[in-house]
């Protein structure tokens, strides 16, 4: 899914040794990141964690205590937000009420004093790139939140920003939406290549967006990389736990070990590495979720497909050597 860096030499977003405290309490600790030119990066992680104030420095709408931001090679950390070519997207998408979808999106380009044709074109442009054409002239109150998101996303696009911020974008939205929204925003930000980085606590968001994922622990990185890597080789028990379920289970000759739920399949009794009985089952859909009373007393979950035991039978649990997480 990942996308090649640009070539040439161009340099993307870096953030060097940046450091912010409020009060005695610090946010963020010499926190580094670089992200390619027509990268998609995410910053996850919890309440707290950082993300949010990295983003906001990033923008210039916070001052940080020390370090330095640089985009495309240059120092931005004495500017404006307004002077820093980066484009931002809102949680609360922050749209005029009383002006329509189109002169919401012309916004920045009347700023900066381009011909009416020229936003005009460029307007119709980015609708139809976010699949809003034919809405240019109702006001935001007619349109539903998931086209609010829309408008937002081709307000800071329009304008041919050098680097994109997103915060938290669809947090707003209902699940499906959501999910709907997650594949068309992924898809803008390929045709474009744009470089982005959007901050999120939800892991599936950062699963179905990103190219690279930072997860973020109180102010510091615990682990980056392509989702698919922190997903199945996570570094640390709290990057394994913010990315899916796991089970801890003391494993003869491991000890203490992490097991994804779908990592684990159900078995005979009296086959497999650990044996247990039924205690629960949960149909979701496309899979059963089962709870497995191990003879130890440990509950392991286990997510499988189809038809299998009920509760109260006794089964054994399989699973290969790669999919043993040990810390």
């Amino acid at each position: 899914m990942g996308r090649e860096p640009a070539k040439g030499g161009l340099e993307g977003l870096r953030l060097e040794r940046v450091s912010k405290s409020y009060g005695e309490t610090p946010v963020l600790e010499d926190f580094s990141l670089e992200v390619p030119v027509g990268q998609v990066c995410c910053l996850l992680g919890p309440s707290g964690c950082g993300k949010t104030t990295a983003l906001r420095i990033t923008t210039g709408l916070l001052e940080p205590d020390r370090g330095g931001i640089f985009l495309g090679g240059r120092d931005i950390s004495p500017l404006p937000p307004g002077r820093r070519n980066i484009g931002m997207v809102f949680q609360n998408y922050a749209l005029f009420p009383h002006l329509d979808v189109a002169e919401n999106v012309a916004y920045g380009l009347r700023r900066r004093k381009l011909r009416e044709s020229e936003i005009d074109e460029k307007v119709s442009t980015i609708l139809e790139l976010v699949r809003l054409e034919g809405y240019g002239g109702r006001k935001v109150s007619e349109i539903s939140g998931g086209q609010q998101q829309r408008v937002a996303l081709a307000r800071a696009l329009v304008v041919e920003p050098e680097l994109l911020l997103l915060d938290e974008p669809l947090s707003n939205l209902d699940a499906r939406l959501r999910s709907d929204l997650r594949e068309d925003l992924r898809s803008v930000l390929e045709r474009l290549g744009v470089t982005t980085v959007f901050v999120t606590h939800d892991q599936e968001e950062a699963m179905g967006i990103a190219d690279r994922i930072v997860v973020m622990n109180a102010g510091k990185i615990e682990q980056q990389g392509s989702p698919e890597e922190l997903y199945r080789r996570p570094s640390t028990p709290f990057v394994a736990d913010f990315l899916g379920r796991v089970n801890r289970v003391i494993l003869p000759n491991l000890g203490e070990v992490s097991l994804r739920p779908e990592a684990i399949k159900l078995v005979p009794s009296g086959e497999g590495a650990l044996s247990g009985r039924v205690s629960k089952r949960t149909f979701m859909g496309p899979s059963v979720r089962y709870s497995v009373v191990l003879e130890s007393g440990e509950t392991l979950t286990v997510e499988a497909a189809g038809d299998g035991p009920g509760v109260g039978e006794p089964v054994g649990l399989s699973f290969p050597p790669e999919s043993i997480l040990a810390f």
